[in-house]
Parts: structure tokens; C-alpha cells; sequence
């Protein structure tokens, strides 16, 4: 039984928006802990919900723009410090503190961190920034010690 979901978000072809799932893919290569899957998440938000729904604990990796030196990374468990994250996205979309409040709403109780990675650059067709690059295995060490009972 699934109770700890691991949600990569970003887009491949928009450089350091990669970083979540390009963890998710090293994740593939590593042991996770039992009751633990990780999932590709769809690149609309809104889509999420219900991958918010049925397990105890959500880990979403994602990149985002935090004001800090690209490839820093933050473990935020308290959705009330999701405010100062911006991720970059197109006026269409929902930002994932709108679609944890809108779960809540709706009755969704699982535990939410989020553990974001700073961007450098969002430009479509680049590859990955040299600071986000170099992070990246650590992003993935957090993600999962996340995902496990050791925090």
C-alpha cells in the first residue's frame, strides 16, 4: 500500500524547470522506502489533485524562484511559508499553495512538503544551469529522506 507519494513537477525543455523530474529519473536508480512511489506530475497543476489524494505523506519537487542562489535548496513543510515561492508558470496555471488550500477544501488531509530547488533560468530549450546541475543529487537526497519516516 502506497503511503508516501513523490511528485516530480517541471518541464524537460524549459532548462532548470527539469530539475524535479531529472531528480525523479535518479530516484528511479535508488532505493526508495517501502510504502513509497514516485510519480511524474502532470505540467497543469490542476491535474494534481487527485495524486494529492489518497496517501499519507506528498513530497513535491519542483523548481521555483525563492530569491536565493540558483541551486539552493528549501524543505518547506509549513504550507504558510509556500507564500514567498514563485514558480515559474503562465497565467493559466494554479500555484501549488492555490491547489494544497483547494485539497484542503475538499477534504484532503495528506502532509505536504515541498522541496524546492532555485532556479536559474526557465528558457525554453536550454538544459540545466551549472549551479542546478551540481545540486541536483542533493536535491534528490532530500527528496527522499523526505519521503522516509527520518525527518
Amino acid at each position: 500500500m502506497v503511503q508516501t507519494r513523490i511528485i516530480a513537477l517541471g518541464n524537460r525543455l524549459r532548462g532548470d524547470d527539469a530539475a524535479g523530474l531529472l531528480a525523479a529519473d535518479r530516484l528511479a536508480n535508488t532505493p526508495i522506502p517501502a510504502g513509497a512511489e514516485v510519480i511524474e506530475g502532470p505540467e497543469d497543476p490542476v491535474r494534481l489533485l487527485d495524486l494529492l489524494d489518497g496517501v499519507d505523506r506528498i513530497v513535491i519537487l519542483d523548481a521555483a524562484d525563492m530569491g536565493l542562489e540558483p541551486g539552493s535548496i528549501r524543505v518547506l513543510r509549513d504550507e504558510a511559508d509556500w507564500a514567498n515561492v514563485r514558480r515559474h508558470q503562465s497565467v493559466h496555471a494554479v500555484g501549488i499553495q492555490d491547489l494544497v488550500a483547494m485539497a484542503r477544501k475538499f477534504g484532503i488531509t495528506s502532509q505536504v512538503t515541498l522541496v524546492a530547488i532555485q532556479a536559474a533560468s526557465w528558457k525554453m530549450g536550454e538544459g540545466l544551469s551549472p549551479a542546478v546541475m551540481d545540486a541536483l543529487d542533493r536535491f534528490k537526497e532530500i527528496a527522499l529522506k523526505e519521503a522516509s519516516n527520518e525527518v
